[in-house]
């Protein structure tokens, strides 16, 4: 192979890796950072523990409350954030 044939083979590689890594690190740097703060928001959301109304009739918004909460902490424990 000739000097320019290496330069080129070279430079044709240097623009694949370029083109290619960039966005795939991108990607995934983005995708830790997503999780990293959807995590956090559930953290922050099912901080503070709701109990189960013992009469659910008697007051339907402590039992909407209740399953919002069991449904962010379910949804907390799905993605595989630490408890």
């Amino acid at each position: 192979m000739t000097r320019r044939a290496v330069a080129a083979a070279a430079a044709a590689a240097a623009c694949f890796a370029t083109a290619v890594g960039i966005p795939v690190g991108f990607c995934l740097w983005y995708t830790a950072m997503t999780a990293r703060h959807a995590c956090a928001a559930l953290e922050i959301l099912t901080a503070a523990p709701v109990a189960r109304p013992a009469d659910a009739a008697a007051n339907p918004s402590r039992l909407q409350l209740w399953r919002l909460y069991e449904g962010l902490d379910d949804w907390k424990r799905a993605d595989g954030c630490p408890r």
